[in-house]
């Protein structure tokens, strides 16, 4: 699967769906019952899940912002009109995938008084 994808859809949907996956384990992280977030973090809260959508190849803006210069450094034939392209549709993939589905989900499941 390469990085830079003709179509901003393309793009777009691993991102959104990258960032689901990586808050719903932040998420997780919070909420588990384990007392320092390092060993919440080694017991698999945050590992697993951003694990999980490097392993399907999923998109995420920061990781493109070192992976594809470095393919760019190594000779890999991107235009950086294309790098930018790909950056601009997966940051808005990133941005509705975190604030749209997560964030959402725990804002209509708590509502705006959550910390009373």
């Amino acid at each position: 699967m390469p990085k830079v994808h003709p179509t901003g859809l393309d793009a777009y949907k691993p991102a959104e769906i990258a960032d689901l996956v990586e808050n719903a384990g932040v998420a997780k992280a919070h909420l588990s019952f384990v007392p320092m977030i390092t060993l919440s973090i080694l017991a698999g809260a945050i590992i697993w899940p951003i694990s999980a959508f490097v392993l399907l190849g999923l998109e995420h803006s920061i990781a493109n912002m070192y992976l594809i210069p470095q393919g760019l450094f190594a000779g890999a034939t991107i235009t950086l009109s294309a790098f930018a392209y790909n950056l601009l549709f997966v940051t808005i993939g990133n941005i509705i995938g975190g604030a749209g589905g997560v964030a959402l989900a725990y804002r209509l499941a708590y509502g705006p008084h959550a910390n009373n």
